[in-house]
């Protein structure tokens, strides 16, 4: 198969091979006499095997288009301290959360098995009653429970099947945890209506890495509108057929968190997905009504509408439903977003507030700091990242209305005292202070430690979740987050990890690289 290699990501084509799976659904007796893992001998607990499948689909009498995320996990516990791999936690997205009633948002089936002296095989499952559900923001919501009658030596098996309305950018597939894995399969397939970009450190170690074509239709309640008002209901047949990809990769060593300058997902292993083409060639009467919802996560107003104003905004239209973008192109329509920045300009009178803060300072190092300590003291970090300042609706939208013109300071300090909000709104209003200070500033978009590492071939905004400010002062470049809960004057996170991200602006737009921590000089 052809791979290629850039930096240190692959990008696969598409081609077709003969594909097999070895997924095994009865216990085998290499692992009911499993007590040791060979390459981590002091593991407490280790995944016998990981196999996770990615399809299109509808719920039974469903009428929404998902795509869904199916888990198998099998975890041998081998010592007292592996116990604790039997209590689990699930995030999920909560479908009633987005008005699709009637759709199944998650399930759950569990078993142990539990081997005694004799070598007989006790199986017990996992039973509804002992699932707690609960929300949380954002219609996530979460599952928690713990396997029955575990011990030393038993063997657990759960599967988590949800849908998902995640077209775009899929849920990355981690591959490691921090206990090994023997055995680890994924299977991602693509109806032929759709495009995705595979990217992956590890795809280099997969030891099966192939493609094939299948074959799948399913049945759909349509409905036929004729003159005069008459409508025939039909049940059509409607082809998702298409490529399916496998990759498998064994002997996985656990993730050592405390040897890593991040402890979080940075460095696992891992399989990104990124939607690049989807066609909407789909002739079938019942395609529109089918993808209505999926295809409408695309939009870029999607997250700032609510569920009843999704039902409400226009199908896409067009042959191409949508294009990945260059980098030049996501430059511009960044550029051009109100989401991005842009309602502070059109909006936000500042004068008065800059005059107060840099009045009578030359000193370009103290004008930021004034600015920075500001913003980050009138207001206060929700815990959210986010690389977009949704000031049009949430602040400004609001103030202009009352104003009848342009937000004076008077009323935006007024409206941000003691608030809360998102890293994007509290380092947009920094950076356009600055720039009202004569600061040379531009937004640059990057991906926390948390959210991993970008793929620098793939101009996804999706793989963004935070932007922070690129200033110069004195001829050198530094980099702000004024949403940090830190009394330090400098680029988050405080470490000296190289890192990327992607700079916004007219003409010197790019990908940058930059190492932590730049300090500025306060004296």
């Amino acid at each position: 198969m052809k791979k290629i290699l850039v930096s240190l990501f692959f990008i696969l084509p598409v081609s077709l091979f003969s594909q097999t799976s070895k997924k095994e659904k009865t216990l085998t007796n290499d692992e009911i006499k499993f007590k040791q893992c060979s390459f981590d001998p002091e593991a407490s607990a280790v995944v016998l095997s990981d196999y996770t499948e990615y399809w299109f689909d509808t719920n039974p009498n469903g009428k929404n288009l998902f795509l869904f995320v199916r888990q198998r996990l099998r975890i041998k516990i081998l010592t007292e301290e592996g116990l604790k791999y039997a209590k689990i936690k699930i995030a999920y997205h909560n479908m009633h959360c987005e008005e699709l009633f009637g759709e199944n948002t998650f399930t759950i089936k569990g078993l142990t098995h539990t081997i005694d002296s004799d070598g007989k095989i006790k199986k017990t499952k996992l039973k509804n009653k002992n699932i707690t559900y609960r929300d949380s923001l954002k219609c996530t919501s979460f599952a928690e429970f713990e396997m029955p009658e575990v011990k030393v030596g038993s063997i657990i098996e759960y599967t988590v099947t949800r849908p998902t309305l995640e077209l775009e950018k899929p849920s990355t597939r981690y591959l490691q945890y921090d206990i090994p894995v023997l055995f680890s399969q994924t299977v991602f397939d693509v109806p032929r209506y759709f495009e995705y970009l595979f990217s992956s450190e590890s795809m280099a170690d997969m030891e099966t890495d192939t493609q094939k074509d299948y074959n799948k239709v399913i049945v759909y309640p349509s409905q036929i509108y004729y003159g005069g008002g008459r409508v025939r209901q039909i049940n059509e047949t409607i082809d998702l057929s298409g490529t399916s990809f496998l990759f498998e990769i064994s002997n996985i060593p656990s993730f050592k968190a405390e040897k890593k300058l991040f402890s979080d997902n940075t460095y696992r292993k891992k399989i990104s997905f990124h939607l690049k083409t989807l066609r909407n060639d789909n002739l079938a009467y019942g395609w529109k009504s089918l993808t209505y919802n999926l295809f409408n996560t695309l939009s870029p107003d999607y997250d700032r509408l609510t569920p009843g104003q999704r039902k409400m905004h226009p199908y896409p239209a067009g042959f191409y439903a949508y294009n990945l973008p260059t980098w030049e192109e996501l430059n511009q329509s960044l550029l051009n977003s109100d989401k991005f920045g842009l309602a502070l300009v059109k909006f936000w009178d500042c004068k008065s507030l800059i005059d107060s803060l840099t009045g009578g300072l030359t000193d370009d190092s103290l004008k930021v700091m004034n600015i920075y300590n500001y913003v980050r003291n009138a207001i206060k970090w929700n815990k959210h990242y986010d690389i977009y300042a949704d000031v049009s609706d949430n602040i400004f939208k609001k103030l202009y209305a009352k104003a009848g013109g342009s937000v004076k300071y008077n009323n935006i300090g007024k409206l941000v005292q003691d608030t809360t909000a998102t890293s994007g709104v509290i380092n947009f209003m920094m950076m356009y202070l600055l720039r009202k200070a004569n600061i040379l500033v531009n937004p640059v978009l990057i991906s926390t430690p948390g959210n991993g590492k970008i793929d620098e071939n793939i101009p996804d905004v999706n793989q963004f979740n935070n932007t922070i400010a690129e200033v110069k002062i004195n001829g050198k470049f530094y980099y702000l987050d004024a949403a940090i809960p830190d009394e330090t004057f400098y680029i988050p996170y405080g470490n000296t990890e190289k890192r990327s991200g992607f700079k916004v602006e007219p003409d010197k737009f790019g990908i940058l690289n930059y190492n932590f921590p730049f300090i500025i000089p306060l004296n």
